[in-house]
This record gives C-alpha cells, sequence and structure tokens, in this order.
C-alpha cells in the first residue's frame, strides 16, 4: 500500500515539475499552443514529421487574431510573431534588442562555422559584418558578372547535348551554382556539367544530404545544441574544412606567383587580409567566409532556382512575357547579357521576387531577445497592456506563412510578378531584413537572374508528369525543398 502511495506521490511530483516549465505563456496571458509532456510543441520536429518552417507556419495559421503566439521549444519559452509590422519593428527600429540569431556554435567543436557572420553574435558579428560589406559593393559585383556569364553559357551548351525531358529542376541548377561559386569564390573550374561527380559536387554532398540521419543532425544543431556539443556535431565536417583550406591556399600562393587578378571573391578577401593584417584576416577567417558563401551561394541558391523554374513552367504567361522582354535585352546587345541588363529588367525582378515570395529558401527566421524588450499585448485591438519578454528568450518569424497571408498579399497563392511595379511595402523576408538583411542577396540576385534568362531565352519550359501537384515539402530538411523533386520537360526554341 505504501509503496503505491509512495510511487503516487513521485509521479505528482514529476508532472508537476515537468509541467511547471509550460506555465511561462499562461502566466503571462500569452495563447499557446497545447504542449507534450516531455517535447513541448517540437513533437512533429523531433520525430522529423514537420520542418521547422511548417511547424511555425501551421501555428501561424491556427492563431489568425493575434500578433504573437507563445511557444516551447522542447521546454524553453519562445515566441512566433505574426505580425508583420511588429517584425519589422524588430528588426529594424528595435534592432538592438534582437540582433542575435537564435543559433548556437560552440568555437572548440566548430570553429571554422563559428565563424560565419550568421553565427556570429553581438560586436563579433559587426566586427565581421563590417570586414565583408565591402567585398558585396556593385564594383565588385559587376567585376565578377563575367564569370557567372560564362557559367551561363556552359549550362546552355550542356542542356544543348542532353535529354532534356524529365530534367530535375534542382539537379540542374545545382550543377550551376556550384560551378558559379567554384568560379567565383575559388578561381577554379567546377567542371559540374562535364562531372557530376567532380570535387566540388561531392563537398557540397557532405554538407547538405537530405535523409533521416541528416535532418536529426540538424535538428540537434538547431533545437538541442546541447546535444550537438557531447556529439561533437559540426556543421562543416572536417574534411571540408580541410578543403576549402587547401584550395585557398594553393589558390592564393598561384596567384602570388603568377600576379593573377580575377576580381573574384577570393581577391577581395586577399585585399583584405592585406588592408587589416594578416593577423587579423587569417586563412581561417577566409575558409569561414568562403565556406559561407558556398553553402549560400550553391544550396540555397539551387532551391530558389528550381522554384523559379517550377512557377515559370506553370505560368506559361508569365514566362512567355519574361521571354518577350528578355529577348529585346538581346537584341540590343548582339546575343549577350550585361551586368546591368541582368539586374534593372523589371519583370525578371518581379519573377524573382515573387517566387521567393511563395518559396524562400529559409521559411522562416530565428531571433533571441538581447535586451529585455516590451512588446505590445497580443490582442489586436489593445494598445494598452504590454507583455515584457527577457533577454534570451527565441523569437521566431514564420516567413513563408506571412509571405501567403491575403492580409498582406492579394491573392497570396497566385503568381503575379507585377505586384511590385509598384514597390509596395508589402512584408518581403526571404532575405531578412534591417542590419542582418543578408550580405549575400546582390550576388543571389546576379547568379539566379542570370540562369533564369539563359534558360528562357534558349527553352519553353513545361512540367514532367513526374511532378507531384500540389508540390510537397520534405518535412526532413531544414530548407524549403520540393519532397519528389520537380520535373521539367525542356523545348528548344527555333
Amino acid at each position: 500500500m505504501w509503496f503505491f502511495i509512495l510511487f503516487f506521490i513521485l509521479f505528482v511530483t514529476i508532472y508537476r515539475y515537468l509541467n511547471r516549465s509550460y506555465e511561462f505563456w499562461e502566466k503571462h496571458g500569452v495563447p499557446s499552443p497545447p504542449v507534450s509532456l516531455l517535447f513541448g510543441n517540437m513533437v512533429d520536429v523531433l520525430f522529423l514529421r514537420k520542418s521547422l518552417g511548417q511547424l511555425y507556419a501551421q501555428v501561424y495559421t491556427d492563431y489568425p487574431n493575434l500578433r504573437y503566439v507563445g511557444f516551447y521549444k522542447i521546454r524553453e519559452p519562445a515566441i512566433i510573431i505574426r505580425d508583420a509590422a511588429l517584425i519589422k519593428n524588430m528588426l529594424i527600429k528595435d534592432f538592438s534588442s534582437f540582433h542575435d540569431n537564435d543559433f548556437y556554435i560552440d568555437e572548440k567543436i566548430d570553429p571554422i562555422f563559428a565563424k560565419n557572420p550568421f553565427s556570429l553574435k553581438g560586436e563579433k558579428w559587426k566586427y565581421a559584418r563590417n570586414q565583408l560589406t565591402p567585398c558585396f559593393t556593385i564594383k565588385k559585383l559587376k567585376a565578377m558578372f563575367p564569370l557567372v556569364n560564362e557559367v551561363g553559357k556552359r549550362a546552355i551548351k550542356y542542356l544543348n547535348n542532353v535529354n532534356l525531358q524529365g530534367i530535375e529542376a534542382k539537379e540542374l541548377s545545382v550543377k550551376y551554382t556550384v560551378d558559379v561559386v567554384a568560379s567565383c569564390i575559388f578561381g577554379m573550374e567546377g567542371n559540374s556539367f562535364e562531372n557530376n561527380e567532380g570535387e566540388l559536387q561531392k563537398i557540397r554532398a557532405k554538407i547538405f544530404t537530405s535523409s533521416s540521419i541528416s535532418a536529426i543532425k540538424h535538428v540537434i544543431e538547431i533545437i538541442l545544441p546541447f546535444l550537438g556539443r557531447f556529439f561533437n556535431i559540426k556543421f562543416f565536417p572536417d574534411e571540408v574544412v580541410d578543403y576549402f583550406r587547401i584550395v585557398i591556399t594553393k589558390s592564393l600562393k598561384y596567384r602570388e606567383e603568377n600576379n593573377i587578378v580575377r576580381g573574384d571573391f577570393l581577391d577581395n578577401m586577399k585585399e583584405l587580409a592585406i588592408k587589416l593584417g594578416n593577423n587579423n584576416f587569417t586563412i581561417e577567417d577566409m575558409v569561414a567566409h568562403a565556406g559561407g558563401m558556398f553553402t549560400d551561394g550553391s544550396e540555397t541558391s539551387a532551391i530558389g532556382l528550381s522554384f523559379i523554374l517550377f512557377e515559370l513552367a506553370v505560368n506559361p504567361e508569365a514566362q512567355n512575357k519574361l521571354r518577350a522582354c528578355i529577348d529585346d535585352v538581346l537584341l540590343k546587345n548582339n546575343g549577350d547579357f550585361t551586368y546591368e541588363d541582368i539586374i534593372s529588367l523589371q519583370y525578371l525582378d518581379g519573377v524573382f521576387k515573387e517566387s521567393l515570395r511563395l518559396h524562400p529558401p529559409f521559411p522562416y527566421l530565428a531571433k533571441v531577445c538581447t535586451k529585455d524588450f516590451k512588446l505590445p499585448s497580443p490582442l489586436y485591438g489593445d494598445d494598452s497592456s504590454y507583455v515584457e519578454i527577457k533577454e534570451g528568450l527565441p523569437v521566431f518569424v514564420p516567413t513563408y506563412a506571412i509571405h501567403r497571408d491575403s492580409k498582406y498579399y492579394t491573392d497570396p497563392e497566385k503568381f503575379m510578378p507585377e505586384r511590385y511595379y509598384e514597390n509596395e511595402n508589402n512584408p518581403f523576408f526571404s532575405f531578412g531584413d534591417g542590419p542582418r538583411f543578408c550580405l549575400g542577396e546582390k550576388f543571389a540576385n546576379m547568379q539566379v537572374k542570370t540562369f533564369v534568362a539563359y534558360i528562357i531565352a534558349n527553352f519553353e519550359i513545361r512540367l514532367n508528369q513526374k511532378t507531384t501537384l500540389p508540390l510537397k515539402i520534405d518535412p526532413q530538411y531544414f530548407l524549403l525543398k520540393a519532397l519528389d523533386g520537380i520535373w521539367l520537360n525542356l523545348y528548344k526554341r527555333n
């Protein structure tokens, strides 16, 4: 009898202890979804049934009348912001209270990714940002455009010699993006169109693998960083870091010995090292920043490209309109593109932005409160009360859901490149916003638009029957990726 009484008391005590963490938002008067006793609101993510982007989008949809929603990241209180104006303020006007990303890297375990601006915090981030900003000026990007343009031409040469029926959009896009970053970052030939098993393709595959094991690794890195430290999990495996270090060292030596200037990212980093001194900007810094550029410029850009090709395939009127614009440019320039053409073509810019609105590769932003902050009431119309959040509280912005909300966009599910002509101030967070706005946005803009221009100029795009509609999102990938692929048929123009 006493055993059962003691067991019952122990059970109730443990239950009360575990449940106490989930009383946080109720005490603050903030609605929150029902929780799992052990996993908070993260059950579907931990069991790989939903990605974080899908989870945050679901919470956004379930609470349409609130400015924000309480949330539990396992047992840690967090918050999901729904109101676009509030998000804008947090990212820009109130940046000092939210200047860090909710992403923690142990410098001892992963010293290279710890130097990546995405991971850096506070003054370290500010210092790195100031270092790298001169590498992405319009002048520097224009100097790199011939390198990007040449890869675009190689892509067309490749496509003119392969079966054009049943091409997977992301696989094609990755060939292009890897070769672009190979040329613009490392000053080398990626040869992805000639050899799908090339060195850089293998390196990319070591970083980005869509599998259950890889998904578990990323969940641990993002949600359970203490386990990441325990299991010594790194974003960049050692062999990837070693490869980048060797390539950069050899390339710098070769350029020095042969007096070669390419005007690429590596040249820009070399200038930075000379300016700051080798002790203040080392080879390890170069490896970290080149690695960040490689991941963003290969995988993220390829995902964005694959969705642009999809939208053009299912919207033939938009495809034809874009083709007419591009034909005019080619006629004016004797069959070639200039940097100014690619960047300034209004309809191409609309296609770029509209596809990123519907399919942001990063489907959410993860910030952290860096200074105690007073939020307005979660209830619209209540401007007399507030909720104070403390330093250290994770704050999530469900980009994917906001971009598809009819409160902000007319016909939000419709692909309408023209909606950007009037430069309406609608929420657009595919590259973030404010001081931590993506530093590589202009490079991605140039890279992606160049490939789209070449494809549309040379081919008509249609969906292949292998493409499953509506598209399903891969729940095991931390970026927004089509689960079953995007399969296309390309038809050569006369």
